[in-house]
This record gives C-alpha cells, structure tokens and sequence, in this order.
C-alpha cells in the first residue's frame, strides 16, 4: 500500500482521508489478461494499482476496443462511474500478474456520510483523470508522428507535462502495438521511431518493454 499512498491520487489527499480509504479497501491479485471490469459494467467501486501494469481499453460507438492508456502503481481508475452510480465506461484489463486495491462505492458513501468535506478528496480524483484525458487529446494533434509517439511514451510512464524531472531510467511495459494504437500510427511507424530514440540513446527496447534511459532528453526532444 506504500506505493499507492505515496504516488497519485491518494497521495494528494489529507492524512485522514487516505487513512479512511486504505481501511477499507480490499487487496484484489489478478494475472495476465484477467478484466477487472469491462465497459457498460455496474459500477462497483473505484481500483488503485499497487504492483504491476493495467491496460486501460477504450470503445467507440462502432470501432474499438484500442488501448487508451496503461495505469501503474499509484493510478486510481473507476472514480466517475463509482461517485455518479453510472456504468463503467471503459475496460480494464491486467497486462501481467498485478496487485489492486479496491475502494467499493459502498465504503465511498460511508466514508463521505462521515465528513461531507471529502468529497472534493474524490473530486480530484476526477479532476486527474480527465486532465489525463484532455492531454492525452491535445498530444494525439501533434502533426509529427514521432512526438506522438515520444507524448505516450513520457504519459504511460507517468513523466509527461508536470511530472516532476526524473533523471534515473524508467522501465514501461509497453508493446510495440499498444503504443502505436495510442500514439495513432502504425506498428512500423512506431517500431522505426523507437529505433530512431534508441541510436540516440534515450530508449532501449525489449520484448513488451520499452526503458526510457534518459527522461529529461527525452522530454527536452518532445518540446524542441
């Protein structure tokens, strides 16, 4: 639970309120390709990643389901659905063995009916989510295909705009597919790109790896 408290969303809330959460969640363990929940879903409740990779699956009305985004330790997910009582809006799906804690919307009532003063704590949560989203949107405009694919690279990782400057490695479990599907190009496009970072020296590849070996260049590069 170190990793969710310290990182994310709860680590932005006050002491008490993440007391109040981490009481009364429960430890969820699930394996490659296991959905926590899929889209069109009742809501149940809000997941916090404590180990592992969730790949995040978006749906169109008639295309899809694409990989939106991938949520590492100290993501929270379900937040709108969970606070408004709607069904899910997308599917989550486990890249590999992984550890969740899950916040019922049951404990989130009680928790509020306790202090009606945190519900702005879970407002922020939502207020995370969609700025992800909304750079997410803005990142896709990019006309050049390869500081799209730089854009989702720094944002899986966690480092894109307003993270704080990491000098140290950072390793993502990432496939070729599922970056190219989120940066919008092909699988060759986003293999030659990775080829191009990695002569540069600011990525090694691997099998369903990418490691990011120097961050603030790699974010200098995508602000050039």
């Amino acid at each position: 639970m170190q990793r969710v408290s310290a990182t994310g969303w709860l680590a932005g809330t006050t002491a008490p309120v993440r007391a109040s959460a981490l009481s009364r969640v429960t430890i969820r363990r699930y394996g490659p390709g296991d959905a926590l929940h899929r889209a069109g879903d009742e809501s149940g409740g809000m997941y916090g990643v404590a180990e592992g990779t969730i790949r995040l699956l978006l749906n169109a009305v008639d295309h899809g389901p694409y990989c939106g985004h991938l949520l590492q330790p100290g993501h929270w997910a379900g937040d709108g659905p969970s606070i408004a009582g709607s069904p899910r809006l997308v599917t989550l799906v486990s890249a590999g063995p992984s550890t969740v804690l899950f916040l019922s919307r049951a404990a989130i009532m009680e928790i509020e009916a306790r202090d009606p003063t945190y519900w702005r704590h879970f407002m922020a949560s939502m207020n995370l989510s969609l700025g992800l989203a909304l750079g997410a949107i803005a990142d896709l405009m990019h006309r050049d295909h390869r500081k799209r694919v730089v854009a989702v690279l720094l944002r899986v990782a966690g480092i894109r705009d307003g993270a704080p400057a990491v000098e140290s490695p950072i390793e993502v479990d990432v496939s070729q597919s599922d970056l190219a599907a989120m940066a919008n190009v092909t699988r060759t496009t986003a293999g030659t790109t990775l080829r191009l970072l990695a002569r540069a020296g600011l990525v090694a590849t691997g099998y369903g790896r990418v490691t990011i070996l120097e961050p603030a260049r790699l974010r200098t590069y995508l602000a050039e």
